[in-house]
């Protein structure tokens, strides 16, 4: 593989060797290798929104800030607001810079039938876990299940777990303060009227 490498950063680079290493780095589910074609192919059409939005899409995906991947999703996503997957990048930009409703808005936005596509259907049950509807959310997930899913997803939905449990505890907390302040109210009121009556 490193001898191609060392071509596919060539201008003159055959077109089998991208994607002989694509398939490779697709068979053993390796984001920063497609993150790294992906830089290679931008490079040499820099214009293409399909491989600008791959590019930025698996620079987010691996945690990179190589090319400012959420000003080029903002970017994408103001220049081709009808594109699934580059509304999908913007989403996944904007759920990682910790505005998940705004993620989820964008998302919502989508076509229910693109919502049933396994990358769309992953990426909105993944906002809709993190804001604590997993009852909503597990439809999309089972929507997404042909999609294998990188080491990066499966760390990216596990966190939305983690912080959907934490919004749910936060609600009941709540709902539950809420509950007792208006039980005492109740009763303070009760108490006020009897001695009025008395």
């Amino acid at each position: 593989q490193y001898i191609m490498w060392s071509i596919a950063d060539s201008p003159v680079c055959p077109p089998w060797i991208p994607a002989a290493l694509r398939a490779i780095a697709e068979a053993t589910h390796d984001a920063a290798q497609i993150q790294k074609l992906a830089a290679l192919r931008v490079r040499a059409d820099s214009k293409s929104p399909v491989l600008r939005n791959e590019h930025a899409f698996h620079t987010l995906l691996i945690r990179s800030d190589e090319g400012d991947p959420h000003r080029e999703a903002e970017r994408l996503f103001a220049e081709n607001p009808g594109d699934t997957a580059i509304a999908v990048t913007r989403a996944l930009s904007l759920h990682l810079q910790g505005k998940n409703d705004d993620a989820l808005a964008v998302t919502s936005a989508l076509p229910a039938t693109e919502l049933t596509k396994p990358l769309a259907a992953f990426y909105h049950a993944v906002f809709l876990t993190a804001k604590g509807d997993a009852a909503k959310a597990a439809p999309h997930l089972a929507a997404a299940e042909p999609r294998v899913l990188f080491s990066s997803e499966k760390a990216l939905l596990d966190r939305a777990r983690q912080i959907g449990t934490e919004a749910s505890r936060a609600s009941e907390l709540k709902q539950a303060v809420a509950a007792d302040r208006a039980q005492r109210e109740a009763a303070a009121k009760a108490g006020a009227e009897n001695l009025a009556a008395l």
